[in-house]
């Protein structure tokens, strides 16, 4: 049987080990961007060339991107979370991903993306008929939510950077909030496509920070 004390000291370690080495992991996501920004434009230019034809592969890395994209997403969700919550023994969790949010928001959205275009759009390139002005027309529910989450998803991607944080103030916050409205066009998504698991735990962490607010003012 798993020794819960055990697994808090092991995450106070943890805690002090990423605080100690913040300046190297902010470089190393900073890093995995361009990564991911270059082998998008990489596997573009192979399928826009017609050196590779395989649709099977191509869904295959859009459906592990988006996976890829949801762990991203849950690691900027959880320090607001643990924060709301207040339970002493979950802090360093916060303490731990929040020096990060940044990034992770930002693979987040940039793996999200190459999802996108990885299920949705270049495997449209392989098909010599495809028209793309009837690309709409061919889209299901779950591309809609989809697409609807990223563009909702959009101004907190363009503002994720120190120059907006200061230009627009107070307001910079408030366009964040937007995460709690993608939210919810993220959890349709991944019940559309069968992934309630992932949508389950979504609905928790709204609820873990719905409770966490109501609580905090009852309080005040």
């Amino acid at each position: 049987m798993v020794d819960i004390n055990f697994l808090f000291s092991w995450l106070n370690v943890l805690q002090r080990e990423v605080l100690r080495r913040r300046m190297l992991l902010t470089r190393l996501l900073k890093i995995a961007v361009w990564l991911v920004v270059l082998g998008y434009l990489v596997v573009w230019g192979l399928y826009a060339s017609g050196q590779v034809k395989s649709v099977a592969l191509l869904s295959e890395w859009g459906r592990k991107l988006g996976t890829i994209s949801f762990v991203f997403y849950m690691l900027t969700l959880l320090p607001s979370m643990v924060r709301r919550l207040k339970f002493p023994r979950l802090l360093p969790v916060m303490s731990i991903l929040l020096p990060f949010r940044r990034q992770f928001g930002v693979l987040m959205f940039l793996t999200a993306f190459a999802h996108q275009g990885f299920t949705t759009i270049l495997p449209n390139l392989v098909f010599i008929d495809f028209e793309y002005s009837k690309l709409a027309l061919q889209l299901s529910a779950h591309h809609i939510a989809g697409f609807v989450a990223w563009w909702l998803l959009f101004p907190l991607w363009l503002t994720s950077n120190d120059a907006s944080v200061k230009y627009l103030g107070k307001w910079w916050k408030r366009i964040h909030k937007l995460t709690y409205v993608a939210i919810f066009a993220i959890m349709a998504h991944l019940a559309l496509v069968d992934h309630w698991l992932y949508a389950v735990v979504l609905i928790g962490i709204l609820l873990a920070n719905g409770w966490g607010l109501m609580r905090n003012r009852r309080k005040k």
